[in-house]
């Protein structure tokens, strides 16, 4: 098997400085960022930029379409199959955002906000991306009013915990301990099917 050519290496190598300035400048001035700024921030210059991305909208669209794809993957990373219970996906998800991986949580908390869903092709992406993780906590054998509960529970805890220093440690393993409880209660019998039909599409 060859090794990628040295050119093929530089190239992914400055596509993912790109990406990795826009995504951190992104976060912090929204859309106010110039290409001029995410150029200088990823050591290159402006036409360097545009032979990857020839438009801003098209780089914002990338980033978010990167960090999406690079959070799925580190949750994918939290899956026990030696799990013989209902279950697995969730509990990935709640591995990864609470104190697993400080990267998905500051991938979660810091390059989903914004708004950037004013950027041509980003709502696409988001929805298509709910859709995903439906599809994917939906196989794996839970009522959906709990994964509905635990997933949105999880997901506002992890935005807090990533900003805010008061949550220590322990306090995420508490809450991890806390969340992981919730999705394996035997005592979570929804009575009926009107919640689920509100609230998953």
């Amino acid at each position: 098997m060859t090794s990628p050519a040295p050119t093929t290496r530089n190239t992914e190598r400055t596509r993912r400085a790109i990406l990795q300035a826009a995504g951190e400048l992104l976060a912090e001035r929204g859309l106010a960022t110039s290409l001029s700024e995410i150029a200088a921030a990823a050591g290159v210059s402006k036409s360097g930029l545009l032979h990857h991305f020839p438009t801003r909208d098209s780089l914002f669209l990338d980033v978010v379409t990167d960090s999406l794809e690079r959070f799925r993957a580190e949750v994918l990373t939290f899956v026990d199959l030696s799990e013989n219970r209902p279950g697995k996906g969730l509990r990935a998800y709640v591995r990864a955002l609470c104190g697993g991986s400080r990267e998905a949580m500051r991938i979660y908390a810091s390059e989903f906000c914004g708004p950037v869903d004013s950027i041509p092709g980003v709502a696409q992406a988001l929805n298509e991306d709910s859709r995903v993780w439906r599809e994917f906590f939906g196989q794996d054998g839970l009522h959906p009013d709990r994964i509905l509960v635990v997933q949105h529970a999880v997901e506002g805890f992890a935005g807090a915990a990533y900003y805010d220093d008061a949550y220590t440690e322990e306090t995420i393993a508490h809450a991890r301990a806390v969340f992981l409880d919730l999705i394996d209660a035997d005592s979570w019998r929804p009575e009926d099917g009107t919640a689920t039909r509100r609230y998953m599409p």
